[in-house]
């Protein structure tokens, strides 16, 4: 059985947009990744900037869905629990991504960049459930 803070409706709306939107980020880093290695490859893809937004859309629904369920299991919409801040701080860094790609970034620091954003997608999945502790810590 589960325990009772995840006996929520909201389970499934928070899990589902946070593993949506690291899907999107990771296909966004790996490209990135394809493209600051290749020499070949001219320019990156029109779409990569599309699965940029799509993927920043679902992390926001999942830091807000994650927020109201915090209110509803524990009382309280933000704790400052390291995946909670881990992913702010994911959220902020691609924020960033999309101001600079819109202000003409070069393509070779944009695909750095994605990479870079990549990293931080990793450490809040992986990297906080294992290093860190907090109200998350059943995600392991």
């Amino acid at each position: 059985p589960l325990m009772p803070a995840l006996r929520s409706n909201w389970l499934f709306f928070h899990v589902l947009s946070s593993i949506a939107s690291y899907s999107f980020f990771v296909i966004a880093g790996v490209y990135g990744v394809i493209y600051y290695i290749n020499k070949n490859v001219k320019k990156i893809e029109p779409y990569i900037y599309n699965i940029l937004k799509i993927a920043f859309l679902f992390l926001t629904i999942g830091i807000i869905t994650g927020a109201i369920w915090a209110e509803d299991a524990w009382g309280r919409y933000w704790s400052w629990d390291p995946k909670e801040t881990w992913s702010l701080i994911t959220w902020f860094f691609y924020a960033i991504i999309l101001h600079l790609k819109r202000h003409g970034v070069t393509e070779k620091k944009f695909a750095l960049l994605l990479f870079i954003g990549l990293l931080f997608v990793i450490f809040t999945y992986y990297g906080v459930n294992y290093l860190l502790g907090g109200l998350h810590s059943y995600a392991r």
